[in-house]
């Protein structure tokens, strides 16, 4: 889904900083406003893999 937002949460209030992380790959039309579908289709398994171990060392 699109950051509406435009930025990274934690810039958005500071209870997000260090809750989130952006992965959005550079020139991805859904969360960097790109054109490369490529780019949002790549995500797999090297940022899937980092956004698991970022949560998994949260709990």
């Amino acid at each position: 889904f699109p950051n509406r937002a435009g930025g990274l949460m934690s810039a958005l209030t500071p209870e997000f900083d260090g809750k989130t992380i952006d992965l959005c790959n550079t020139g991805d039309p859904i969360c960097s406003g790109g054109t490369r579908w490529a780019s949002h289709l790549g995500y797999v398994p090297t940022l899937t893999n980092q956004a698991a171990r970022f949560v998994a060392a949260k709990v």
